[in-house]
């Protein structure tokens, strides 16, 4: 594990941790992508479960109807990135904001925080140690 700066308390992320849905190498290089970064760390078991979430969210994802070609992977147990190949449809305000409530959902059924706005997690390029600090600290 990764450390963090004297900002937080704990690792701020987890080397070699990553988990990709069923279809992450079938979409385009050109996908559009959201990434939401946790609060914390994900514990093992919520990690399997953000799997079993994201998996099924993305299967039944839709846009006025259409079927949207999408996938997920997390990284770190910590950050969640959301990739949509918008060559045959293209997501819409309704199908992002139906996103953001099932992140919140899990969220709030967890005690995470996938909308947190206000921390920088980056890596130092001289080694592998991940930082975290706030927002107002990093510019």
């Amino acid at each position: 594990m990764a450390n963090s700066n004297h900002n937080h308390s704990g690792p701020s992320w987890v080397d070699g941790h990553l988990q990709t849905g069923a279809d992450w190498q079938g979409l385009s290089p050109n996908s559009r992508a959201w990434l939401h970064c946790a609060n914390r760390i994900l514990s093992v078991t919520e990690c399997e479960e953000i799997s079993e979430v994201m998996e099924g969210f993305v299967r039944a994802w839709t846009a006025h109807g259409q079927s949207l070609k999408a996938s997920w992977k997390l990284e770190g147990r910590r950050c969640l990135v959301i990739a949509l190949d918008e060559s045959k449809a293209g997501a819409t305000g309704c199908s992002i904001d139906a996103l953001s409530r099932r992140l919140q959902e899990h969220g709030k059924q967890n005690g995470l925080d996938w909308m947190q706005r206000n921390t920088v997690l980056y890596n130092v390029r001289t080694g592998f140690d991940w930082q975290e600090v706030n927002l107002h600290e990093f510019w």
